[in-house]
Order: structure tokens, then C-alpha cells, then sequence
């Protein structure tokens, strides 16, 4: 990445709704073909930090810029550069696929003839043509993502982009973030699902409540704060009752010589920490249960 600026500069940065403190002095930069994970519970603040990063809205303090970009005066100089993806999709219904990247396209001054090889890109080409009305919500998440690319951007705000997709659609999506990234795209998700940017980011920051508590590499996170752990299964009637040990506790391997000698071990098997442990013991609370049940098995 060289000594080439930071494309997101970050500094002391707050913003309140009201006399409601979202977000509270935080600082970060993201480097030039960086894929940054922003994550943390529903109401943490990011998708309000991605709104104050596109000049959506105006920080109440702090400075933001991009792309060297001071966005709260001069934040239109820096928006072709960008292509932005909420997850309140903003389409126009009775429009078809097609039609709604041309008007975007149109919109910024665009050529159109790309639009059919975007369509291609996120599997909409042979539904171009329908209303968007008639679209499930996995599509439509889809064609948001298409039309966050339609301006050739070089940097992407990417709010919870595969929310509503199911295990095709986030297979595709994070297939096409890697090419975008490979091609020399600089990418900011924001996210509660801590398994999605374990496996796409190279750095994560965790936001909760409006600060920031954790900024490193995943890897790096897990080994300093998880702790990696055995998973157990042992006989209980008909039934196997699953049990978790630390992995490198001595009396770990006396429970389990134990269990062997009694013939009541079905099943074992080591796992590595999760994201979702280290934001728990960072954060002092978990996500949502459903979140839990994904990602801390």
C-alpha cells in the first residue's frame, strides 16, 4: 500500500440524532485496496458512519475525508469515485432491472452499454427486463450491488450487502467483492455477521455503542482474545449432550482421558475462536440470538 494516503481518513469523529450521541470520537483510516469489515450489533452506529463517510449526512464534529476529500465541504467532488450500497434498497418498483441501472447511470453522466454485463455479473440478466415489483428481496439486493458498481467506482460502501440472500446469492456476492478487490478496489462493508467478515476482510473494526473497541487484522483479534476450545459429544440416554473445554487447560486432557476409560465420548473436535467470542468478551455483550446461534457454533 505503499506511502500513498489512506483513501478514508477518520479523526475524532461524532455525530448525535437530536441530543442522541451516535457515534463518539472515533478515528480510523482505510488503505488504497483494503477490504475493511465495520462490525457490530444492529444500532451500534455503522450504517450511520457509512452514511457520514458518503456525505449523507454531516458529522457534528470531526473530520472526514476522502480520497484527500474533505467531505463535509466539498463532499461532491469525491461521490463519482464512489459506489454505495444500503440496505434499504431505494429502487424504483415499477421499473424493470434494467431500466433502474440506466437511470442511474443516466443520472451520473454515464454510458449505459456495460449495464447488460452488470446484470450478467449478479444473475438478473435473463430478469433485466421484469419490473422490479415482481423481484424477491434476494434480488433486489442483488441489483442494489449491481448498481453500486455502475459508475466504475474505486471505492465501495457496502451497507450489509447480502442481507435477504440466500446461500447462492452471499456465495456470489463475496465471489464478486474478491474480483472487485483483485482488481484494485478499496472496500468498506459494514456488518453484524461476524462469520461473512472473518472470511472477506483483511482488517475488522468493531464498533459498539458508538465507539470503537477493537481495529486489527481477524486473525490477529482471535489470538489475542479468543481462546480456541474442544467441542465434545458424549452419550446421554439416546441422545448426545455437546459440552465445550478450553483446549490447552491440563485438566482438559484428564476429563477427556476420563470420559474414554467411562466409554461415554462420542465425538470430538477442536475449533479456533470466532469472531463472535472476541466482540462478547470485548464488548461485554453478544448480538442478536440469531446471530449467536450462526456464528458461535
Amino acid at each position: 500500500m505503499g506511502s500513498e494516503r489512506p483513501v478514508i481518513e477518520i479523526d475524532n469523529l461524532s455525530f448525535s440524532y437530536g441530543e442522541l450521541e451516535v457515534i463518539k470520537g472515533i478515528s480510523f483510516a482505510v488503505e488504497r485496496g483494503e477490504m475493511l469489515g465495520f462490525l457490530g450489533p444492529n444500532g451500534a452506529g455503522k450504517t450511520t458512519t457509512a452514511k457520514l463517510i458518503t456525505g449523507q449526512l454531516i458529522a457534528t464534529s470531526g473530520s472526514i475525508r476522502v480520497f484527500d476529500v474533505d467531505m463535509k465541504k466539498n463532499y461532491r467532488q469525491a461521490l463519482g469515485r464512489i459506489g454505495v450500497s444500503f440496505e434499504s434498497p431505494n429502487l424504483y418498483p415499477k421499473f424493470s432491472g434494467f431500466e433502474n441501472l440506466v437511470i442511474f447511470a443516466r443520472l451520473n453522466g454515464l454510458g449505459t452499454t456495460h449495464i447488460p454485463e452488470l446484470l450478467k455479473q449478479v444473475n438478473l440478466d435473463e430478469r433485466g427486463k421484469d419490473r422490479v415489483s415482481s423481484y424477491s428481496k434476494g434480488m433486489q439486493q442483488r441489483l442494489v450491488f449491481a448498481r453500486a458498481l455502475v459508475n466504475h467506482p474505486e471505492l465501495l460502501i457496502l451497507d450489509e450487502p447480502t442481507v435477504g440472500l440466500d446461500p447462492v446469492g452471499r456465495a456470489l456476492i463475496h465471489q464478486l467483492l474478491r474480483q472487485e478487490q483483485n482488481r484494485g478496489k478499496t472496500i468498506f462493508i459494514t456488518s453484524h455477521d461476524m462469520w461473512e467478515i472473518d472470511e472477506l476482510c483483511d482488517r475488522v473494526i468493531f464498533l459498539n455503542e458508538g465507539q470503537i473497541v477493537a481495529n486489527n487484522t481477524p486473525e490477529a483479534l482471535k489470538q489475542q482474545h479468543g481462546r480456541p476450545f474442544l467441542e465434545v459429544g458424549l452419550k446421554d440416554g439416546d441422545d448426545i449432550r455437546k459440552i465445550s473445554l478450553p483446549l490447552h487447560e491440563p485438566q482438559t486432557a484428564d476429563q477427556i482421558a476420563q470420559w474414554i476409560r467411562q466409554q461415554e465420548l462420542v465425538t470430538i473436535h477442536s475449533q479456533e475462536a470466532t469472531l463472535g467470542h472476541v466482540f462478547i468478551k470485548l464488548a461485554g455483550r453478544s448480538l442478536d440470538d440469531e446471530q449467536i446461534s450462526g456464528n458461535l457454533r
